[in-house]
């Protein structure tokens, strides 16, 4: 109780209604003064078991369990008696708890999303890693096929068409693997320049004639308007390339 009246001064003989204005802020202290009048007069108890409230004297937020009773006084009149209990530090430890374990929480999930991020990477990278290989592995096959042709029966322009466009197709391979490197490291950057765009389909188109006639697929380029943009010309190629 000193504590929760320690600004009181003088406390004896004051007016109860008063101290508790002198304390507490509106409309808090009219709704307690309130309480303690309703039970004087019908008897009826009235109890909260936790009420957190601005003080009014002194700049803190408290806590408190409390409990008012009408009782007998010593010449047989009524008054009231409040049983009260200082939660604010148990409160406040609580609060702390939930605040660490809020952050250990968020840690934890931080963890885990970056553990799936870099499972996610892993899983990513074996794919890519095995494409590649797959890819690496058929123009080596036709080169070799075609070289064993080369010895049997000499050079023709089939087989150094063949052999050309295989080379340049694994060249592209590498090329890509160092692109994604520079993009993993930040170090990518494109200059981009206007350029037409039939010129480059017209280079994809014979780069890519060569691999389809060896798989006897027949591709063919249809007539559209020319379209002039801004861009790379290496890496539209690219992507024309990839796609056909």
């Amino acid at each position: 109780s000193q504590k929760v009246f320690q600004n009181v001064r003088p406390l004896l003989g004051r007016d109860f209604a008063e101290v508790l204005r002198l304390i507490w802020a509106e409309p808090f202290a009219t709704e307690a003064i309130d309480h303690f009048r309703h039970t004087l007069q019908t008897g009826e108890p009235y109890a909260a078991p936790s009420t957190v409230k601005a003080r009014r004297d002194i700049p803190q937020v408290e806590a408190y369990d409390w409990r008012i009773e009408r009782i007998t006084l010593p010449d047989g009149r009524d008054g009231v008696v409040c049983y009260f209990y200082d939660l604010t530090e148990r409160q406040q430890w609580e609060l702390a708890l939930q605040e660490s374990e809020e952050k250990r929480a968020a840690l934890l999930e931080q963890e885990q999303a970056a553990r799936r991020q870099a499972e996610r990477a892993v899983a990513v990278q074996r794919l890519f890693l095995g494409m590649i290989s797959h890819e690496l592995r058929t123009p080596l096959t036709a080169i070799r096929g075609n070289l064993d042709l080369i010895k049997r029966y000499g050079m023709d322009k089939d087989s150094f068409e063949a052999i050309e466009s295989e080379v340049d197709r694994m060249a592209r391979l590498v090329s890509d693997l160092l692109l994604l490197a520079r993009a993993d490291y930040g170090g990518l950057t494109l200059e981009l320049e206007p350029l037409d765009v039939d010129t480059v389909v017209s280079e994809v188109y014979r780069e890519a004639r060569v691999l389809a006639k060896s798989h006897n697929i027949k591709i063919q380029i249809l007539d559209f308007e020319p379209v002039r943009v801004n861009g790379n010309a290496d890496r539209i190629k690219q992507l024309l390339l990839n796609l056909v």
